[in-house]
């Protein structure tokens, strides 16, 4: 009986040992470290990189590249983004070569935030209601003629200005101006409900 209860004390250390050790051992795997920073494969965490908005004397009528630079005639290579459509001093507006989408105001806003190419020294917006005069007034027309910016946009290459487009200039928490620049009338500003929808269309300010 003593030597059968020596096999079973014997037998029950051996095993504790064994536990013991393959546990110590699954202890001392290590899970794989995650870089976030590192991308996926889908390059979901890649920054878009920007041009330098890089003008020499700029000029309406111009055209900025997605190099960009400004041009009178792009080179070989580079794609027109926007004409420059108002100049004072140092800053101006360049008005993109075609709309955005048909949206409401809040939407036209995160069109404009999220237009390309997007360029350093430069930020895409929704005109506002002064930005939509000065370059209607830029462009051989007025505040009340859309006929030269429709003129000049089409010449470049781009989309007409010819429908009703929001502004970024809000009346209200509930308003916000939209322009009505449709051929062979006057140009008109009225507040309208933000939940309606217009055309957009982003301008690049500097």
């Amino acid at each position: 009986m003593n030597r059968l209860m020596q096999w079973v004390m014997a037998a029950t250390l051996i095993c504790g040992t064994m536990m013991f050790t393959a546990c110590s051992k699954s202890d001392d795997i290590q899970e794989p470290v995650v870089n976030p920073e590192q991308p996926d494969d889908n390059g979901a965490n890649s920054a878009v990189a920007a041009s330098t908005l890089n003008l020499t004397s700029p000029a309406v009528g111009q055209l900025i590249g997605s190099d960009g630079k400004n041009y009178t005639t792009l080179p070989s290579g580079v794609t027109a983004v926007a004409m420059i459509a108002y100049v004072s001093g140092s800053n101006g507006l360049a008005l993109a070569l075609t709309d955005d989408a048909f949206c409401k105001w809040s939407e036209a806003l995160d069109y404009a935030a999220a237009h390309t190419p997007v360029f350093t020294g430069g930020t895409w917006e929704v005109p506002s209601l002064e930005e939509w005069k000065q370059m209607f007034t830029a462009n051989g027309g007025s505040e009340r003629s859309a006929e030269g910016l429709q003129t000049a946009i089409t010449n470049a290459g781009g989309e007409s200005v010819d429908n009703f487009y929001w502004t970024r200039t809000e009346t209200d928490a509930s308003y916000a101006y939209m322009v009505v620049a449709v051929s062979g009338t006057k140009v008109y500003y009225s507040p309208k409900d933000k939940s309606w929808d217009y055309r957009t269309r982003s301008v690049l300010v500097w």
